[in-house]
């Protein structure tokens, strides 16, 4: 049997419910919402209400592409980005703050 002291250590490493090391401000066509460096893009902002076009929600028809205006993501596939800033939206994930339009 642990003692009180381990399970207060074990109780200590689960994430606290207001945790915002992993929140992001995330701002799309002049809207902007409180987001996490968790979940794809296309997801966080259906959240919101924002509607994205979308098919595959696999990165291979493309239409969910948005751009970057300001801020990084992580991308989930190799296409996921292109050089001109412009993103598939259910590949990537907030790495910090974004500004994004359509």
């Amino acid at each position: 049997m642990s003692s009180p002291h381990e399970k207060k250590s074990e109780l200590s490493s689960i994430p606290s419910i207001t945790d915002t090391t992993n929140q992001v401000c995330i701002e799309f066509n002049g809207r902007c919402f409180l987001g996490n460096k968790q979940h794809v893009l296309l997801e966080q902002l259906e959240e919101q209400g924002i509607e994205i076009p979308y098919s595959c929600r696999a990165g291979i028809c493309r239409v969910c592409q948005i751009k970057i205006i300001v801020g990084e993501v992580k991308t989930l596939t190799q296409d996921a980005m292109d050089k001109d800033g412009n993103i598939l939206s259910c590949c990537c994930i907030p790495k910090g703050n974004l500004t994004l339009s359509d």
